[in-house]
């Protein structure tokens, strides 16, 4: 199957996908802090509906602005005024040097095998000056099993892990010249708060539809799945002001720059 699929749902890129979630909003934020002054063209590499774009748009932002998405429905549901065009990072359809600054916003960790060494190749062709990438930083994953083959997967379809090591070694002939730790309030012990709330409820956290990679099966999306995900939502919300919380790191940010 075609792991594109899974992103070609709609639902999926809902307007409001970025704006009530706090943690991706501190990640753009940093993202827009840490762009070099003098940049005057920006390629958003992997930008889905184009909400950073239109947060660069929203700030003022001079210069030329683009975006790179393969999937269809992402674009169809853009958010952001500057052109989107169709495509992927292992094959990006522009020239050498075309942008001064390429961002890559939680996008690599997605790439699998075969695709995510071209794409770090792409990214180093495409820009002139910069590259911007997030990721998850020392993400500890989960993982989901699909009802009808079994496949395990991870229900976010991250394929790696990153740390500081290697992100400093992400891309040869291109220097590390600014990083960043993006934080966010955790709850302490979260996974046993979890193992706490099925044995007394007997429920697991709720996610979204998801499409097997492997076998390309896909629950249809209901009334009470999406009332489940409104009241975990809720849940977390309430455990994070009566529960102790630590602040970790959610996410590295990471500028380079052509040696």
């Amino acid at each position: 199957m075609d792991e594109s699929l899974c992103y070609e749902n709609a639902a999926f890129w809902h307007s409001d996908r970025y704006n009530n979630d706090p943690a991706a909003f501190k990640r753009f934020s940093k993202v827009l802090e840490m762009i070099p002054d003098s940049t005057t063209s920006i390629l958003d590499a992997g930008c889905g509906n184009g909400h950073f774009l239109r947060l660069l748009e929203e700030n003022g932002f001079q210069g030329r602005l683009t975006g790179l998405e393969r999937s269809a429905a992402a674009i169809e549901h853009s958010v952001c005024q500057s052109k989107i065009n169709q495509g992927s990072l292992d094959a990006m359809p522009f020239p050498d040097d075309s942008f001064e600054l390429i961002t890559a916003q939680e996008v690599i960790e997605h790439l699998p095998h075969g695709a995510y060494g071209k794409a770090l190749l792409e990214l180093q062709r495409v820009t002139a000056k910069h590259i911007m990438v997030s990721v998850p930083y020392r993400e500890k994953r989960i993982w989901t099993v699909c009802s009808y083959c079994g496949c395990r997967f991870n229900p976010w379809y991250h394929q790696r892990t990153f740390d500081r090591k290697r992100m400093e070694n992400l891309f040869d002939g291109f220097s590390l010249v600014d990083s960043a730790l993006v934080y966010i309030r955790q709850v302490i012990f979260r996974e046993f708060f979890w193992k706490i709330y099925k044995l007394f409820t007997g429920r697991t956290r709720a996610i979204r539809a998801l499409r097997c990679p492997q076998c390309g099966y896909s629950p249809e999306p209901s009334a009470a799945r999406e009332n489940k995900l409104r009241e975990d939502k809720k849940r977390r919300n309430l455990a994070r002001r009566i529960l102790p919380t630590r602040k970790v790191a959610n996410n590295i940010v990471c500028l380079y720059r052509k040696t």
